[in-house]
């Protein structure tokens, strides 16, 4: 008998505090933000966190507005999983 697998939406949101002259953080990804508030220019802080269970259905539609196509978490386009037996 497999597990049932739980799908979650979480959202932290950051605020950076940053001069300018310095790096543009709506131009970086996550790791170089993350280095900048650690070493670099930015003063950054974790203002928000939030975690939601989200249904096959929910989570496809999710990763399809990601632009992540539903089949990274073994689902088709409707939310159901493509990884079980037929029979099953």
């Amino acid at each position: 008998m497999s597990k049932k697998i739980i799908f979650y939406r979480t959202i932290i949101e950051v605020e950076i505090l940053h001069q300018s002259g310095g790096p543009d953080p709506l131009g970086m990804d996550l790791g170089a933000i993350e280095a900048e508030m650690m070493q670099g220019e930015f003063s950054g802080v974790i203002l928000k966190r939030k975690r939601m269970l989200l249904t096959g259905s929910q989570v496809a539609k999710a990763l399809m507005r990601q632009g992540t196509d539903p089949e990274f978490f073994g689902l088709d386009k409707g939310g159901h999983s493509m990884l079980r037996k037929p029979y099953e």
